[in-house]
């Protein structure tokens, strides 16, 4: 094995064996089946995981796995996603339809979820507010996918079709690659970010 100099070497060796240990697995999705979570109605979502993944054509790729209590039966029914350990506390049948779709994939491999978060305790600003956020793997919560959503809402991007375009000038094809353009160019993306703040504020008066 080559000798790995910076951290720049290191990270893309990270990354090649993450990928490796991916390639071939199987997604798997825990559904507890607890007496809680069950009285909250864990067989009607279980079948309605089911099938959503057949309609997705997932259901070769994902497996789906009944579980005992997982200790949140107030919080029931409980789905984790593994191997990123991803929580979604009080599933219901019409939700699937959302966590499916919202799971992002490239290709055949997953790479991130988008969620919903509710603050219910907050000190320094209104509480029960909620926020939409895309989390990825290996990165977390990414920024440079909230800056970009927000620039499209205060069009300072605009977005035809699947091309996104700042100050006139296409930077990418499709979400994913936009996103990629923005961490690869940390100017441009400070800039954006800049201008969106400026544009929530103007908003706010």
């Amino acid at each position: 094995m080559a000798k790995l100099v910076d951290r720049a070497a290191l990270e893309e060796f990270r990354q090649k064996l993450q990928s490796k240990r991916r390639k071939g697995k199987k997604k798997l999705i825990s559904l507890c089946a607890g007496s809680g979570c069950g009285a909250y109605g864990t067989a009607k979502v279980h079948q309605a995981l089911v099938d959503e993944l057949k309609r997705q054509k997932l259901e070769k790729k994902v497996e789906v796995k009944l579980t005992g209590c997982h200790g949140f039966c107030e919080k029931g029914p409980i789905m984790v996603i593994h191997p990123e350990g991803i929580f979604y506390p009080q599933v219901k049948e019409k939700h699937i339809p959302e966590i499916v779709k919202e799971t992002l994939k490239k290709g055949e491999e997953f790479i991130g979820n988008r969620v919903r978060a509710k603050i219910v305790k907050n000190k320094v600003a209104a509480p029960f507010r909620q926020a939409e956020f895309e989390i990825h793997f290996a990165e977390g919560i990414s920024r440079s996918a909230d800056v970009l959503d927000m620039a499209v809402a205060h069009n300072i991007v605009e977005k035809s079709g699947t091309w996104f375009s700042f100050e006139n000038e296409k930077i990418g094809q499709g979400k994913e690659n936009t996103r990629r353009f923005l961490n690869e160019n940390p100017k441009i993306l400070a800039k954006m970010e800049k201008m969106v703040i400026a544009a929530a504020k103007a908003k706010d008066k």
